[in-house]
């Protein structure tokens, strides 16, 4: 006669282990995504092939436009500045949208004319603001103060090696880039006096050769520095409206081109440009933004190990009650 209680109470640990076991979290794979501006969407593109994956948001969904700068925050999720006066947040998994994080009503500083985003070593938001002169820091959303002393039009921000703050300064006459303490936002010093050509964009540290490279001459080319600001050369000459740079996984350079409709890569080795993401691919238009969502693999919920644990714990159990009474 079979012993239906116990045929239950096997079947249900069973059930549990092959559920726990089954909880994790999903494995993703490395994503570029792209603001196309002039479809105000977030595009996505594979890090390697620059192959399109497809639509990541439609801003019209929830009502907004304008997608510019793109920054993945230490919380995983994707930020937005939308125009000049708004950033918003998805996650950058799933693509749910998460709501506003900053826009031009924030109670401490209006946020106005912003112009680049980054992320400060301890995790919270800076926003360069072009007019206003100022850095902005984000400690919470809609929480905001100024990040060190006013300083003449700012462009682009990024941090360096050494954990300092480097800002692109608009100023009369050649451009600077001006150093700053990382964590304070005090000036530091001035490191690049003058450029070629006035209205320089963007600027990044890396690359395989751990350089820093700017947008410079009316956003038509690329200046290389060392990473101790030596001698500069112009490694990108002649193209029309560069936009944003990032050092993507394999080291090389990548930059959104508005005159093309494409994405550019840099070989930060051996020279030379190539088209990595064609004109118009995926529907992309006037691109901006450029962010990079790394890779992850799939790793168990805690939750997991503990179902999975009690289900052999259960079954271990049983089978030495069986022992038992056969003995």
């Amino acid at each position: 006669m079979i012993n239906t209680t116990k045929s239950s109470a096997l079947t249900i640990l069973a059930f549990s282990i092959i559920l726990s076991l089954t909880m994790v979290t999903q494995a993703t794979a490395a994503t570029l995504f792209v603001s196309s501006n002039g479809t105000n969407q977030i595009l996505k593109y594979d890090t390697t092939s620059g192959a399109s994956l497809g639509v990541f948001a439609n801003l019209a969904d929830n009502g907004k436009s304008n997608p510019r700068e793109l920054a993945i925050g230490p919380d995983g999720n994707l930020y937005v500045l939308l125009g000049a006066s708004e950033v918003i947040r998805y996650n950058a998994t799933s693509g749910a949208y998460l709501g506003e994080y900053a826009n031009g009503t924030d109670s401490t500083i209006v946020l106005a004319n912003a112009t680049d985003l980054t992320f400060t070593p301890t995790g919270n938001l800076l926003v360069g603001q072009y007019n206003a002169n100022t850095i902005v820091q984000y400690t919470a959303p809609h929480v905001n103060a100024l990040f060190g002393p006013t300083s003449s039009e700012l462009i682009g921000l990024t941090y360096g090696p050494s954990g300092d703050l480097y800002a692109m300064r608009d100023v009369s006459g050649p451009n600077q880039v001006q150093r700053r303490d990382g964590t304070t936002g005090a000036v530091i010093g001035t490191v690049i006096t003058g450029y070629a050509n006035s209205n320089s964009g963007d600027l990044v540290f890396g690359g395989n050769a751990n350089s820093f490279y700017s947008i410079e001459a009316f956003n038509s080319g690329v200046q290389r520095n060392a990473a101790t600001f030596g001698s500069a050369t112009d490694v990108i000459t002649g193209r029309s409206g560069l936009q944003e740079m990032i050092i993507g996984l394999d080291g090389n350079l990548y930059l959104s081109e508005t005159g093309t409709d494409s994405i550019l890569k840099y070989d930060t080795v051996g020279g030379g440009v190539t088209t990595f993401i064609a004109t118009g691919s995926g529907g992309l238009s006037d691109p901006w933004g450029l962010a990079i969502l790394e890779a992850t693999e799939a790793v168990p919920e805690p939750s997991t190990l503990v179902l999975a644990a009690l289900g052999l714990m259960g079954l271990g159990c049983i089978a030495w009650k069986k022992r038992l009474v056969r003995g």
